[in-house]
């Protein structure tokens, strides 16, 4: 009986040892990885810069803690957003022509000018729900009430932003925005 106890005990000590151990290992598998995230700056998303796509950076966007306002979420969201220039400059996608080819466009890019008519002078410009949403998710669940509220309402501003930035850099010269 004695050598069962010993035994035993042996066995719980090494199960110890052997669970401190791989906590630990844990730890520092997640601190490298965040660390690695962190100086590698790894992109979630891409945006297409008229030849290819390329890696958005995402290391200004920043996950807040729960707000009930629907407008300090809005707000905390643009404000994080309109960081990447990158992310939110305007991106010209002569293929698409209606909004059936819009709709098969994935994460990006987030604004894109589209339906470009050289005779009657005119251009779409969009903002991509789906990029904003799965940004948005970092601030708010997206089964959460206000969800779609405070989306619909940064993309208004991502748009009228966009609009701001092609006026004032004379992106698309004497054309008119399609409504």
């Amino acid at each position: 009986m004695e050598r069962i106890r010993e035994l035993f005990e042996r066995k719980k000590a090494e199960l110890k040892n052997w669970a401190e151990t791989f906590i630990d290992d844990l730890k520092f598998l997640s601190l490298e990885l965040k660390k690695f995230w962190r100086e590698n700056k790894t992109p979630r998303l891409f945006y297409f810069d008229g030849t290819d796509l390329q890696p958005c950076k995402l290391s200004t966007i920043k996950k807040f803690g729960s707000v009930d306002d629907v407008q300090a979420i809005t707000d905390r969201f643009i404000t994080n957003l309109m960081s990447d220039k990158e992310m939110i400059a305007p991106v010209h996608l002569p293929f698409l022509k209606t909004e059936a080819d819009a709709e098969q466009l994935g994460l990006a890019p987030m604004v894109y000018i589209w339906n470009i008519d050289s005779e009657s002078q005119t251009y779409s410009l969009s903002v991509n729900g789906k990029c904003v949403g799965h940004l948005l998710e970092a601030y708010i669940r997206r089964s959460d009430p206000k969800f779609e509220v405070v989306r619909d309402e940064a993309m208004q501003i991502i748009k009228k932003r966009s609009i701001a930035v092609i006026a004032r850099n004379s992106l698309i010269v004497g054309m008119a925005l399609n409504s």
